[in-house]
Formats: structure tokens, sequence, C-alpha cells
């Protein structure tokens, strides 16, 4: 996968568990309301075990939020910083909605 961050442009890996496969993960800047942006979560194959993550790219320096699709208003936010380079979270394990 090519990943184009650097002046102006980052991107997010968010790491979630296996319970989330197949939801749709919706990011929006800080402050701001959802604009419908969303991504489905994904099984990576990675050297020593699957993972599961949702990759958000082209993304503006600030900071965003993230919720389930569905759960905006009644699940978890996360609060992530994005800058011009690739940044990761992990989601809270103990609330995969």
């Amino acid at each position: 996968m090519l990943v184009e961050v650097g002046p102006g442009r980052g991107a997010l890996v968010v790491w979630v568990p296996p319970a989330l496969e197949g939801r749709e993960l919706a990011i929006w800047p800080a402050g701001a309301a959802w604009d419908g942006s969303h991504v489905a979560v994904r099984r990576r194959e990675l050297a020593t075990r699957p993972r599961y993550a949702a990759f958000f790219g082209g993304l503006a320096p600030g900071r965003y939020h993230l919720a389930v699709v569905g759960h905006l208003e009644d699940g978890p936010v996360v609060e992530v910083l994005v800058d011009e380079g690739l940044a990761e979270v992990r989601w809270p394990d103990d609330d995969p909605v």
C-alpha cells in the first residue's frame, strides 16, 4: 500500500479488537460535525498473527474524532492527533460496541 504523507497530509491506522471486523469507523475533525467519512475495519495478515485495523489516508493535520458508524451518539468516541506523517491509535479493547 502506498501512503502519501508529508507537508499538509497525514494518515491514520486504527488498531481495533477482532469484534469490530467488518464494521465501519467514522472520522471527523474535532469541533466539527460528521460529514459521512468512514472506512471499513479489515483483517490484516501480519507476519506474526492477524490484526484488525482501519486506515484513513489523505488527512489534513489536526485533531479527529473516531466512532463506530451507527453509534456516534451512544458509543465510544476516540480522539486522535494526526500530523504530517503516519499516526496510529488503539481502539479501547473494553468497549468494542
